[in-house]
């Protein structure tokens, strides 16, 4: 497998080698298994659908529901879409980053070829406390294909207001 000008192989010993150009083969570490890079979807799930992703210092989502019925957001690559609304490409910039940060802090960095993030967010809402506001089940599904190509998937649903800054804080992060 090819990523850039280095190309990846893997033996039966489950053992990731590396060879770059001018370099000699390189062991990277050990083949991660399902279960593990699963840890690590569900873990950069956690993050990212936490209060600490935010855009404009309010909760990221907030800014998404109304304005897509989904969202596809390739992890695995850095490329930016020409005249995406800022709280979009807010989005998809902090989804890579977390991702990204999983993976590694997961060990599982070497072991993930190509990764996917589909948020969809539902027609129907409803009202939730404190201020009684319509919120929107808001889906995300993220998929991981290993280099050995298992095919991973996780998903977790939150209720997502609209946002509204009468009756949200900022925050810090």
């Amino acid at each position: 497998m090819a990523l850039g000008n280095m190309c990846v192989w893997w033996r039966a010993t489950e053992r990731i080698f590396v060879v770059a150009p001018g370099i000699q083969l390189q062991l990277v570490g050990q083949m991660a298994s399902p279960k593990q890079i699963r840890g690590a979807l569900r873990s950069f799930l956690g993050t990212y659908t936490s209060r600490y992703s935010a855009f404009d210092r309010f909760w990221l989502f907030g800014f998404i529901v109304g304005r897509v019925s989904d969202l596809r957001i390739d992890l695995m690559c850095p490329l930016a879409i020409v005249n995406e609304s800022a709280p979009l490409a807010a989005a998809r910039e902090v989804a890579r980053a977390k991702f990204q940060e999983q993976l590694v802090k997961n060990g599982v960095a070497a072991s993930v070829a190509s990764a996917w993030l589909l948020i969809e967010v539902s027609p129907t809402g409803a009202e939730v406390r404190p201020h009684w506001r319509n919120a929107q089940p808001v889906r995300f599904t993220v998929e991981a294909s290993s280099i050995k190509g298992v095919i991973v998937s996780e998903s977790v649903v939150i209720q997502v207001a609209p946002h509204d800054p009468r009756f949200e804080q900022q925050s810090d992060h």
